[in-house]
């Protein structure tokens, strides 16, 4: 079947199994260093500065930065993916392989993105548990009568507003597909290669939309600061608004297609 050329779960099965034996002590290695990585640096965060941790008026402001900023380092796991492909002998084991675009493609989607997703997550609440109950009986907290708050993901919601969160979800995904798919245009130093094309394209995207309204709306711009005029479309929301939100919400799609048919014309 045409299907079974696309698609095989045996062959797919072999092709996760390959993986895994070559690459499982590395896989565990990154592993360990994000978990005991997230919890030093929770723990040293709660001694430095505990009122981060304590509910008051707002949700405890330490998770939430902890949180967005580790997300880097699950950003450079997935965009590990295909980052060794510059290397001949890689590249051309991993062309060799018998399995399909969409098997090579599916895999460390699978295993980077989804099952990293959720390791990310769980690592994190298991370390602010831990963080919190070593930091509970610390001197520099008992002294000041603090208690830190348990954290809960609940608190990264309502400290971000449910509506900027679910677009910043959107946003950093796509900006993991980025990541995901963007090296496979490289050969060496692919995933360096990579982010410094995104922050290239950011700064030229500035400077951009800064010398269009320094030349239609001279006097309202300072430096790189720049205006877009916009309307409101329902409520609160703004054309600029929509526009944003439907990149940072489908653009994910594009970057796995993309990704995929760059990866089907890779050759020896």
């Amino acid at each position: 079947m045409k299907f079974n050329d696309f698609f095989n779960m045996k062959r797919f099965g072999l092709l996760v199994k390959h993986d895994l034996m070559i690459n499982q002590n590395k896989y565990l290695l990154k592993m360990l260093v994000l978990f005991l990585g997230l919890y030093a640096i929770m723990v040293l965060l709660m001694f430095d500065g505990p009122q981060q941790f304590i509910h008051r008026q707002t949700a405890p402001q330490g998770y939430i930065m902890i949180f967005v900023f580790s997300l880097i380092a699950l950003g450079v796991f997935i965009g590990g993916s295909f980052s060794d492909l510059g290397s001949k002998v890689k590249r051309t084991s991993f062309i060799l392989l018998p399995a399909s675009t969409f098997e090579k493609m599916l895999h460390p989607f699978l295993l980077r993105v989804v099952l990293g997703i959720v390791c990310y997550l769980l690592f994190f609440w298991v370390d602010a548990q831990l963080a919190r109950l070593t930091m509970a009986n610390a001197p520099s907290i008992l002294i000041q009568g603090l208690v830190i708050e348990p954290f809960h993901y609940s608190q990264i919601i309502d400290g971000m507003g449910r509506d900027d969160f679910a677009m910043i979800v959107f946003l950093l995904f796509s900006f993991g597909m980025y990541l995901f798919t963007m090296p496979l245009f490289f050969k060496k130093q692919a995933l360096l290669k990579a982010i410094f094309v995104f922050f290239i394209a950011l700064f030229t995207y500035i400077c951009f939309f800064s010398l269009m309204s320094h030349l239609f709306h001279p006097g309202n711009n300072d430096g790189l600061g720049f205006t877009i005029p916009d309307f409101k479309v329902y409520k609160e929301l703004t054309s600029f608004d929509l526009l944003f939100d439907s990149i940072a919400g489908l653009s994910w799609m594009f970057f796995l297609v993309f990704g995929y048919f760059k990866l089907k014309e890779l050759k020896l």
